[in-house]
């Protein structure tokens, strides 16, 4: 009878564990998944073909007095959305800014100025609607990117390329992106305003396979298992019950998001050195609780017995538990 308790028991316990990994791990999937879905909603506010995800094709309309079309050429529609937005940022008062800024914001306006002239832009090939690119196949650099590669170099803007090539720069979630900006005397819905979104010609080409979306999806699950492991290796842990399973899982698979953090090809950069410390810490305070209890469960004892063969002598009794 009381067997049966016990297995009872035993088996409300793994439901519970189970339905606890199940919460958090569904839970570190929303929390890591939330703030791409704000960015999401925020990306389809934008007209699926406008040349700018902030003024749109406000461009065109000022210059020709209409919408452009399919016939419109994608040289024309970038060259006068940047002579536009170049224009604009020129004539805005910045008398707020530090003189160094305000030279610094001058150079950068005049390297527009170059790179317009240059007229060399990205192709985009990845999205049926146009979308920005920062960095092409054949190496053809936004306007954004000419910016920071001028001043910070080519390394720089093909970093950002490799964590953000088709985001927008209000989605990018880039600390370097943000202080280059800042020291430069620029804001960064101004630095979206620059931003063209491509095409291939006139309204952009079929669409092909988005390997972001993919690594990124990835990228969410291996956060929610991490704090799954976690929480089971945790909760394992307070009830003195742990397994060496789940416990090495969480080290090795936590070891492996620190070392994916320190790539800087993830998105989450932070979330995986958070997530992963806490990953590992936790497995090994569980290992150390599984063996401490093994320790302390193996014993020798020695004790005196009665012994017949020899004349009512004594004799020792060794014991050793496993």
């Amino acid at each position: 009878m009381l067997i049966k308790i016990a297995n009872k028991m035993k088996k409300g316990v793994w439901i519970s564990v189970a339905s606890l990994v199940f919460l958090i791990i569904f839970s570190g999937f929303w929390v890591f998944h939330s703030e791409d879905d704000h960015q999401k909603k925020w990306s389809e506010t934008v007209k699926p073909n406008a040349v700018n995800a902030v003024i749109g094709d406000e461009s065109f309309r000022a210059v020709y007095d209409k919408e452009p079309t399919a016939a419109t050429s994608e040289q024309k529609r970038i060259v006068t959305h940047l002579k536009y937005v170049r224009k604009k940022l020129l004539h805005r008062d910045v008398g707020y800014l530090s003189k160094r800024k305000r030279q610094l914001r001058r150079k950068n306006l005049n390297r527009l100025k170059d790179y317009i002239q240059r007229g060399e832009f990205p192709k985009n090939k990845a999205f049926s609607n146009r979308r920005p690119n920062f960095i092409d196949s054949k190496g053809r650099i936004c306007a954004v990117g000419y910016l920071v590669e001028q001043s910070l170099g080519r390394r720089a803007a093909e970093a950002l390329n490799e964590k953000f090539q088709y985001e927008y720069v209000l989605e990018m979630e880039s600390p370097k992106l943000r202080k280059w900006a800042t020291e430069n005397g620029f804001t960064t819905r101004e630095l979206a305003m620059i931003q063209p979104s491509y095409g291939d010609d006139g309204w952009g080409v079929g669409p092909e396979e988005n390997k972001n979306k993919m690594s990124r999806t990835i990228e969410y699950g291996i956060l929610g298992v991490n704090v799954g492991l976690s929480a089971v290796n945790g909760y394992l842990g307070i009830k003195k019950s742990g397994s060496v399973i789940p416990a090495t899982a969480g080290i090795a698979l936590g070891a492996s998001t620190i070392t994916m953090g320190l790539t800087d090809k993830t998105r989450y950069s932070t979330a995986d050195f958070i997530t992963g410390g806490l990953s590992v810490a936790v497995g090994s305070w569980a290992m150390y609780s599984i063996f401490n209890k093994k320790s302390s469960s193996n014993n020798l004892t020695v004790a005196p017995v009665p012994s017949s063969r020899f004349n009512g002598n004594m004799g020792i009794s060794i014991n050793y538990r496993f």
